[in-house]
């Protein structure tokens, strides 16, 4: 946190490639939406960096991560607990920047997402966002991890949801 408060920082959209810096513009005193990344990884490091951040994120335990690391370094978070596809609590044009990281993938609808990140985002605003290839989710990956093969086990699209039972999706 001391580097991106000196303003040398780096986050990631995918678990593997940093984003580049030139793709946020200035983020000092701009108004950032983590939607659906909390955990204590990105949102901390846009405060740090002079962010004015907010975290969106549906788990409890994710924002909680935030609010861990937030404490720790003194940075000052905004908090919203809510499914991505429900932003309707936001005012039109409120945000400079939205960072939407691997997460579109936990939507069943992902179109009331754009459509409101298209209203709350403001005018010449940024949209980061990440996605990965969802036949990773036609594997189950406890089986593979334990030696098993890589057979497809769930259909496209897929809805943890829908095929996990409550105690899989806890864990």
């Amino acid at each position: 946190m001391a580097a991106a408060k000196k303003g040398e920082w780096q986050v990631i959209l995918t678990p593997t490639k940093s984003v580049p810096r030139d793709w946020f513009g200035d983020i000092s005193n701009k108004t950032l939406l983590g939607l659906a990344s909390g955990g204590g990884q990105q949102v901390p490091i846009f405060a740090a960096a002079g962010g004015i951040v907010t975290s969106f994120d549906n788990s409890p335990e994710q924002l909680a991560k935030d609010k861990l690391v937030a404490e720790r370094e003194g940075l000052k978070i905004a908090y919203e607990q809510g499914d991505m596809a429900d932003l309707s609590r936001f005012s039109d044009e409120t945000f400079d920047l939205i960072f939407h990281p691997v997460s579109n993938v936990f939507s069943k609808e992902i179109l009331p997402v754009w459509r409101h990140c298209a209203r709350i985002l403001k005018s010449g605003g940024r949209l980061l966002s990440g996605f990965m290839n969802p036949d990773f989710f036609m594997f189950n990956h406890d089986e593979i991890d334990q030696g098993g093969p890589l057979s497809v086990c769930y259909a496209l699209p897929f809805s943890d949801l829908d095929e996990l039972s409550n105690e899989q999706i806890m864990k």
